[in-house]
């Protein structure tokens, strides 16, 4: 019988953490299918062991059996009638069909006979084929009943197989209960993946797992050129390009008219003339190019031309899009909107920060 492994296990508590969502696990999110992986297949092999053990203590078990029956004599079968006659029956019907297989099969039948009962011999032979096959898995079964049904002591010769498939019966039991844990956890991981993986789609990186990560040790300080205060810890440091919203004007509609000469005086007289309207529209001027970071108590840009930072408890609110954050500061009714490869990363530390920073 092959061994169990020795297991993976559960991932210990001390290495979960409780969000706003769930129950995360402190491991990045390939070295957690991995670890589910390998209990699946722990799982797999427990039972697989189980169900060896299973077989070997059936025939122990059988072994049991025929050797109660064989020695009927010498323990008290009083409570064992009914399997011990069918053991009888079933092997008396094993006997006649080996008889008949015999008799289809006999080398010493003269040729002709041989050769004219051929078709029907070998159809014989399969047909006592398959029930002998039938009986026999019969007589096992009665067997293994009558070894179940016997006294707890009949003779040593029996007892030692039946307690042999004790050992195996609860054997199994115990590798069916370890398996039964591992498919749990295996499968309590797989839905906290699917969460996560659910995260990356729709955010760009596994915010369950920052969360707990930020919850359980706090954040890890990130190098960044901002010169930072005491205390003050930089969370993110991307590049990103400054943009604010321009007005631009243009007129629209003027025309200075024509010019026609009067008879042959040379008199010229101006018409259609009238003025152009103003109309004015915004784009989004690009600024600076230089580095965003975002530290527990300010958002700050800096750049080669420009620097900018606003404490993070004076932010009134933030857009994302989908390349850029518009952030809405206090001090001004217009937003500065920080061009970045991943705005709702940046975003979530953000947030952080004005729930957590100093």
């Amino acid at each position: 019988m092959s061994q169990p492994p020795a297991g993976a296990g559960p991932i210990p508590e001390t290495d979960r953490v409780e969000i706003a969502g769930g129950s995360v696990t402190l491991l990045p999110l390939p070295q957690l299918e991995a670890h589910s992986r390998m209990l699946a297949a722990e799982a797999d092999e427990m039972r697989e062991a189980a169900a060896e053990a299973r077989a070997a203590a059936t025939h122990r078990m059988a072994d049991a059996g025929a050797i109660l029956a064989r020695r009927r004599a010498e323990w008290d079968g009083a409570g064992a009638a009914a399997p011990l006659a069918a053991v009888d029956r079933l092997a008396a019907a094993i006997g006649a069909v080996d008889r008949d297989l015999a008799h289809h099969s006999d080398p010493t039948r003269p040729a002709f006979e041989r050769l004219l009962h051929a078709p029907g011999d070998l159809l014989a032979r399969h047909r006592d084929a398959g029930e002998r096959t039938a009986f026999s898995e019969e007589l096992q079964d009665a067997l293994v009943g009558l070894a179940g049904a016997a006294p707890a002591q009949t003779v040593g010769e029996a007892d030692e197989p039946r307690a042999e498939a004790a050992r195996s019966r609860a054997q199994a039991g115990k590798l069916e209960g370890q398996a039964q844990r591992r498919s749990g956890w295996a499968a309590a991981f797989g839905a906290e993946i699917q969460t996560r993986k659910s995260a990356i789609h729709q955010m760009g990186f596994d915010a369950p797992y920052e969360a707990a990560r930020l919850q359980r040790s706090g954040p890890t300080p990130v190098a960044c050129p901002l010169l930072l205060k005491s205390g003050e810890v930089a969370l993110v440091s991307c590049p990103a390009s400054l943009a604010r919203m321009a007005t631009r004007t243009r007129y629209v509609g003027g025309s200075q008219g024509v010019s026609l000469p009067v008879g042959h005086t040379g008199i010229r007289f101006r018409v259609g003339s009238f003025s152009a309207h103003p109309v004015q529209s915004q784009t989004l001027a690009t600024l600076a190019a230089g580095t965003l970071v975002v530290t527990t108590r300010r958002l700050a840009f800096v750049g080669s031309t420009k620097a900018s930072a606003v404490d993070v408890h004076k932010i009134l609110a933030v857009e994302a899009y989908s390349d850029a954050l518009a952030v809405f500061p206090e001090s001004r009714e217009n937003p500065d909107f920080y061009r970045v490869g991943a705005p709702q990363y940046v975003l979530f530390h953000l947030n952080w920060a004005i729930e957590h920073g100093s």
